[in-house]
């Protein structure tokens, strides 16, 4: 994953962070399901955590990969307020 730097928008150092993050995460699976992922992101509102989930999850596998993950938290991370706006719309949005 680490050589695909350019292509994330992360540098070498924080790519490998996130990388580490997901690997502690999900243990020796390749990746994260759904009850995990509840486990993780905690919210009183199930609603919220199962759309966030299945954000994450572009290709409805059921599961997040760490290419999905990794791009996920590139779409969010350091986007204008606008952006984050946007993305919580797209949370509760289910057209």
């Amino acid at each position: 994953m680490v050589e695909d730097v350019p292509r994330t928008g992360f540098d070498k150092s924080s790519l490998e962070r996130l990388e580490q993050l997901f690997i502690k995460t999900v243990g020796n699976e390749k990746e994260i399901r759904r009850e995990e992922f509840k486990k993780i992101v905690t919210s009183k509102n199930p609603f919220f955590t199962e759309r966030v989930f299945q954000i994450f999850d572009k290709d409805n596998s059921g599961s997040i990969s760490l290419q999905e993950f990794i791009d996920a938290i590139h779409q969010f991370a350091g986007q204008s307020p606008e952006d984050k706006i946007k993305f919580l719309f797209k949370v509760y949005d289910l057209d």
